[in-house]
Order: structure tokens, then C-alpha cells, then sequence
């Protein structure tokens, strides 16, 4: 098969997604997109190298024939490809979408294509070489915010994290998990300890996704972002050798305090009544 011109296969995109990101992100993805397009002009420069200086043979006849081990050009180009121009690619790709997901703690499924690159199949073989030398960073995005849904990455991270936390505190055999009393919300089973090395009294929370949706939440109601503000406690009750299990003190604009128990069992006591009330009901499915 003869190598597709690879030179004017693509040229520099501009990411016309703008208007949907914000200024980092923006930043970010022309980052993505000019490394793409430098990644894409050498592998041309390779390949193009490859295809002007074929290694050939002369035969005892004196006929010139091409080399047909490893080192023959159709080889080299082959391995090229598929071991470097497709995996680099699809590397970079999951870059992209692993920068939202962990930037906006959302689910995201990576944009896919075949990487079948078979001289049998010719045809596939080109239409293959042909997307991942084409494809933009505006591709993704366009991509991305169709799992979207129409809902910004905040909303669409909210939502996960508030699904995840409903879950997590849904009434298990009829029997309702969550009381309020004045400013005191409890949860019964919710996170529990694993007894960790016995000379050294240390405690191993095995349920540390539970802990930072909960104060991500919280977070989110306190300042309208969906972070976890409280790393200060989560990663006291999250490390592998916490020796501490009780109250943590907080005084915050919504929180007093945080307590945990060896029963699986946390306590948090709100700054008001009301305010725990309203979470309870809105984030931890409580019905009254």
C-alpha cells in the first residue's frame, strides 16, 4: 500500500469551543492542541523520511528488490504507526479527558477509534491513519460536551456527587439511616474503620470516597463550589495510619463539628437547625 500524503492531511485547529470553557480550560486545550499538531508534523517528517529512502536489495540478477525483514520500508512504517503515531495519539487524547475528569470530578468515556492497521485491510487501514492525523482537540470537546448533556462540567460533577452520596445513605431494609435532632445530623453505617497494626493503634478508613463527597457537598453549599474545603479533616480520617477516631472541631459558616464512631456511624452538627435540616433532606434523601 502506498503511504498516504500525510503533509496536507491536516492543519492547525482552533479550538472553537471556547465560549463553553473557562479561561483555564481554554489554555489548556490549545496546550493539548498545539502539542497534537507538533506531535503530527514530525511524525510526517518520519514517514516521509521512511518512504524517500526505502532500503532495497540487488538480486543475483542484478534486479533491485525491496528488503522484506524488519528494516524494509513497509515494515518500518507498519511498526511506526501502530507503535508510536496511534498510541501517542490515543495518549494524548486521554489526557484531554482526564484533565475534565479530575478537574470536575465528572464521568467521562474517552473517544475511541480503531486502530487496525493491517495491509489486508486497506482500506480501514487508511480511513484509520487518516482520523488520528486529523483529529482535533475541538473533536473532543465537541464530544465531551455531548456527554454533557447540555449541563455545564459543575453541574453535571454536582449531580454525580450528589447521586453517589444518596446512594450511599439510602435506607437499607426499610430502616432509615438518617436522623436530624436540632442541628445534629446522623448517619448510621456510612464509614467504617479497619483495624490497622496492632502495636501501633492505627485505623484505616475504608470507605474514603464516602467521607470526601460528603464534605464536598458541604463544601458546595458553604461557598456554591464543588471542592472539598475540608482536606484538613479528610485527610486525618483518610490516612492509612490514623490513630484518632472521635470529634473534630470546625466552627465554619455552616459547621460546628464532625464525629466519627467504630460502629460506622458519623455525626455532624450544623451551625443551625435549619441548615441541617435542608441538607439532610436535599443531599442525604432524609424524609421526615
Amino acid at each position: 500500500m502506498e503511504l498516504v500524503n500525510i503533509e496536507n492531511l491536516f492543519e492547525n485547529v482552533i479550538v472553537e469551543n471556547d465560549q463553553r470553557l473557562s479561561d483555564e480550560d481554554n489554555i489548556k486545550m490549545e496546550f493539548f492542541q498545539n502539542m497534537l499538531d507538533d506531535m503530527r508534523n514530525k511524525f510526517s517528517l518520519y514517514l516521509n523520511f521512511y518512504n524517500e529512502n526505502r532500503i532495497n536489495n540487488v538480486d543475483y540478477d542484478g534486479t533491485i528488490k525491496e528488503i522484506r525483514g524488519i528494516e524494509s520500508y513497509k515494515n518500518l512504517e507498519f511498526e511506526f504507526v501502530d507503535k508510536l503515531v496511534f498510541r501517542e495519539i490515543r495518549s494524548l487524547i486521554e489526557r484531554v479527558y482526564s484533565y475534565f475528569v479530575k478537574k470536575y470530578d465528572v464521568k467521562l468515556e474517552t473517544l475511541k477509534h480503531d486502530t487496525d492497521y493491517y495491509e489486508g485491510r486497506p482500506e480501514r487501514m487508511k480511513e484509520n491513519f487518516i482520523w488520528f492525523m486529523n483529529v482535533s482537540i475541538d473533536d473532543l470537546l465537541d464530544d465531551i460536551f455531548n456527554q454533557l448533556g447540555g449541563m455545564t462540567f459543575n453541574d453535571k460533577g454536582l449531580k454525580e456527587t450528589t447521586d453517589k452520596l444518596l446512594e450511599d445513605c439510602k435506607t437499607y431494609r426499610d430502616e432509615q439511616r438518617i436522623t436530624v435532632k436540632n442541628s445534629k445530623i446522623t448517619i448510621k453505617d456510612f464509614m467504617y474503620y479497619e483495624y490497622w497494626g496492632k502495636d501501633y493503634g492505627e485505623y484505616r478508613n475504608s470507605d474514603y470516597v464516602k467521607i470526601n463527597n460528603l464534605f464536598k457537598i458541604i463544601s458546595y453549599v458553604n461557598t456554591g463550589e464543588l471542592y472539598n474545603g475540608y482536606e484538613n479533616i479528610t485527610s486525618q480520617i483518610n490516612s492509612h495510619n490514623n490513630k484518632y477516631i472521635g470529634l473534630y472541631e470546625i466552627d465554619d459558616n455552616i459547621l460546628k463539628s464532625f464525629k466519627t464512631f467504630k460502629n460506622g456511624k458519623v455525626e455532624i452538627v450544623f451551625n443551625s437547625g435549619l441548615k441541617a435540616l435542608n441538607f439532610a433532606i436535599k443531599y442525604l434523601g432524609y424524609q421526615e
